[in-house]
């Protein structure tokens, strides 16, 4: 008995049903890649806060400075930033690093284009500033409604360790599905989208009092 092959039609019916089926399932892996890549974006950030509250434990409540300025005594910042105007790091310099023992928390896995940089930065208002002679306790200055206050966000460009809503140029990574991770003063680590962001945004700059990125008294 003779053996049928397949008939051209039913070789294109084929191609096309597995193109359709790439068509569905593509989106759906990269969707799931992109998951995958926040959620070790928020393990780091929740694993950064740690070693943050670790270093106030150490200093009695104080945070740890927010930038290298020069003419401080301390060699670099909380994430080992050395020229917050140049943007240059070396990880292993980070005053937090002897609590977490890992320099790739420092590194989020949807940023490859900053690699040995640290896209973090920590809310202006509530760090250590010393060379102005201020140095905030965690505890006090976020009492009452720690689990509010953004500590550490993902920056836009991370070209420096800090970031304060009043400069323009300085704004929120929305690098994992539009939207992006935010450690807040009590530990926790929470997804915000970019349009509640921009609006928290706005708030810090009124100086709103029940915008949770913005401090009074500093």
């Amino acid at each position: 008995m003779k053996k049928r092959g397949f008939t051209l039609i039913e070789l294109l019916v084929v191609i096309a049903i597995i193109a359709i089926l790439a068509a569905i399932l593509f989106p759906v892996m990269t969707n799931a890649k992109k998951k995958a890549q926040q959620s070790t974006c928020a393990s780091n950030l929740k694993q950064l806060m740690m070693g943050i509250r670790s270093y106030c434990d150490d200093f009695n409540g104080g945070m740890p400075l927010c930038t290298y300025i020069i003419g401080t005594p301390e060699a670099c910042d909380w994430s080992g930033c050395h020229n917050a105007a140049g943007g240059t790091w070396n990880l292993q310099d980070a005053t937090i690093l002897r609590y977490i023992r890992n320099t790739k928390v420092f590194e989020c896995p949807s940023n490859s284009a900053y690699r040995n940089k640290c896209p973090y930065a920590m809310n202006w208002k509530i760090a250590s500033l010393r060379y102005y002679r201020k140095h905030c306790i965690l505890e006090t200055i976020t009492a009452g409604r720690s689990s509010r206050v953004v500590v550490l966000i993902e920056e836009l460009k991370p070209d420096d360790s800090y970031f304060m809503w009043g400069n323009e140029y300085q704004d929120f990574s929305i690098i994992h599905l539009a939207g992006g991770n935010n450690a807040y003063a009590d530990g926790h680590v929470a997804y915000k989208s970019q349009a509640y962001m921009r609006g928290q945004k706005k708030l810090a700059n009124q100086n709103s009092m029940d915008s949770c990125l913005y401090v009074p008294g500093t």
